[in-house]
């Protein structure tokens, strides 16, 4: 069987470790102070700077709480950036880097630096929060509230809802029997909600209310929601420490929020824009028979607004829009974001004429990350088309790669457990004790559990964990019948689990592993070819280490974060 194309985890396993590719030759030259520090290494006379190697460790341990930044990666990265080089150029003289796709995704990329870097010139250099504010803003953001709502998909329905609450409906009920929200089985209670996290569909409704008082019908992203304050709390003054990075975040998006508007100001000179309203209005909302809310085009390739002289078609209008309403099931809502969309688009479009103008796509910053992934993009162009072409694993390969290993590919065992869900940690913590004490796991449940599980008795039945999906999957996976797990979860949902049984599954048939077979026995091949391609590339170049700028960064350790994180995240504010 000939696998035709190469998988991307394959690539990256054998590129990052290197370990196929062997020990460096003895072509490779060690030098020190005969190349500018902010270059590691030149191969056959191309650099391969610094900020390459800082971005290659970025990308490898993005997800790990802590970055090893000894020797060995910095040594093993170097050497795979320096094969990355050479297939590279081979690749080049393939012609694989005129082709469209590879051209395309290189110039987005050069686009969206170039619009970073005049971001960074005109905003994010400016913005200097002093500590007073961020303490403040601190204040402001952190307060919380608990409260009540009920929802339906309808103005008219949250209306009717309103007038039984002033009849003396008693709330916690109405909402356990017609809320259409997530909050529906807790009679609509949401607790202890700091401001930032509130919608900023109805934020200001309820933190401008008073405890006790009704409020609505206020539209949010589900339809209309009746809403009451239960209490007010101000910020814990013990929590600022740990939330101030969140809250300068907060503060420097809004300050960047200003200088922004400030520039588009300028730009709308420079970069006019046009608006044909007809085709705007065109671009409609449909309901799918999902509930979900959709655009409705008639024409995808109509010009609704023409930027200088870039037209915005009405796809990608429509597409920003889809990308937009993803979660909202209010038709209204999702019509009042159409004008915010387009101003959006604008904004982006005047953003990168101006950055183009200035030419910042040419700047040596954003020409060593286009070649960066340039790079990228044809080495694993080249490993798939050349390097793996002709590799074939045969039946039999595969057959006895399996009658080999299977023991290893044991099926997940198969759990069935019990659960009780409430409101507070300290509750389930609670509750999680008197079942270590041996206390009745369906009686618990009935009388304190809030999810579907509670009327039989917390049974949820058997189920197939996932391990590392998350701590819950993880936590199940390695439970024994007794165990008592958790509390897990959020505030508000709080999971206490028992393992009533555990049963084994057995391992994977040949059927079940057939492809992961093919895999290992094309990858052990590919290794080998790879191997044999690598070396004898390095064996007709030219590879100049900079010895002094390596012994460098293996001494430099983790880079600080800094206060100048041009981030736009934060928590939904």
């Amino acid at each position: 069987m000939t696998v035709k194309t190469l998988p991307c985890w394959v690539v990256l396993l054998m590129m990052i470790a290197g370990a196929a590719f062997g020990e460096p030759e003895a072509s490779t030259t060690a030098v020190e102070g005969s190349m500018p520090d902010d270059v590691i290494a030149r191969v056959n006379g191309d650099p391969i700077y610094v900020e390459d190697v800082e971005r290659s460790l970025a990308e490898m341990h993005e997800k790990q709480e802590q970055v090893d930044r000894g020797g060995m990666d910095i040594d093993a990265l170097v050497f795979r950036l320096v094969n990355d080089a050479l297939l590279a150029a081979e690749a080049r003289t393939l012609e694989m880097d005129q082709e469209p796709s590879t051209q395309e995704r290189v110039d987005r990329l050069r686009r969206k630096l170039a619009v970073r870097q005049l971001e960074r010139i005109e905003i994010w250099d400016h913005v200097h929060p002093a500590e007073e504010l961020i303490r403040k803003e601190y204040d402001h953001y952190f307060k919380t509230v608990t409260f009540r709502m009920i929802t339906s998909h309808e103005e008219a329905g949250a209306q009717e809802f309103l007038e039984e609450l002033k009849e003396g409906a008693d709330f916690e009920a109405l909402a356990k029997e017609k809320s259409k929200d997530p909050y529906s089985a807790r009679g609509g209670l949401v607790q202890n909600v700091v401001l930032m996290d509130v919608p900023t569909d109805f934020r200001d409704e309820l933190f401008g209310s008073e405890p006790g008082i009704l409020v609505g019908p206020v539209r949010t992203r589900l339809g209309w929601a009746v809403l009451k304050v239960d209490s007010f709390a101000d910020a814990d003054p013990e929590s600022y420490g740990k939330t101030r990075a969140e809250v300068l975040d907060i503060v420097r998006v809004r300050e960047a929020d200003v200088l922004r508007k400030r520039l588009d100001q300028k730009l709308r000179k420079a970069h006019p824009a046009t608006i044909d309203q007809e085709a705007v209005d065109a671009v409609g909302c449909e309901r799918l028979s999902d509930g979900r809310l959709w655009t409705k085009v008639d024409d995808e390739s109509q010009v609704v607004v023409t930027v200088g002289d870039k037209p915005i078609l009405a796809k990608q209008y429509s597409d920003a829009l889809n990308g937009r309403w993803r979660g909202v099931r209010n038709m209204e809502a999702a019509v009042a974001m159409k004008p915010l969309v387009l101003k959006g688009l604008i904004r982006k479009d005047r953003l990168l004429a101006e950055a183009l103008r200035r030419k910042y796509d040419e700047s040596d910053e954003v020409r060593r990350q286009a070649r960066a992934l340039e790079t990228r993009l044809l080495v694993r162009r080249y490993l798939g088309t050349v390097v793996g072409a002709g590799i074939e694993v045969s039946e039999e390969e595969k057959r006895d790669y399996y009658e080999q290993y299977k023991d290893s590919y044991e099926k997940p065992p198969r759990l069935h457990v019990s659960q009780i869900t409430v409101e507070t940690r300290e509750q389930a913590a609670e509750l999680a004790e008197l079942l270590r004490q041996g206390t009745d796991m369906a009686w618990l449940a009935r009388q304190h559990s809030i999810d579907r599980f509670r009327d039989s008795g917390g049974d949820r039945g058997w189920m197939v964990p996932t391990p590392g999906l998350d701590p819950i999957q993880q936590a199940i996976f390695e439970g024994e019948p007794g165990d008592v797990l958790g509390p897990f979860g959020a505030p508000g949902n709080f999971i206490v689990m028992r393992v009533v049984a555990r049963e084994s599954q057995g391992v994977y048939g040949f059927e079940e592993l057939a492809a992961t077979a093919e895999r290992a026995v094309y990858d052990a091949k590919f290794g080998v070819a790879l191997d044999e391609v690598v070396q004898s590339l390095r064996s007709r170049s030219e590879i100049v280490i900079n010895d002094e700028a390596l012994a460098a960064m293996r001494i430099s350790g983790e880079p600080e974060e800094s206060d100048d994180a041009h981030g736009e995240g934060g928590r939904g504010h």
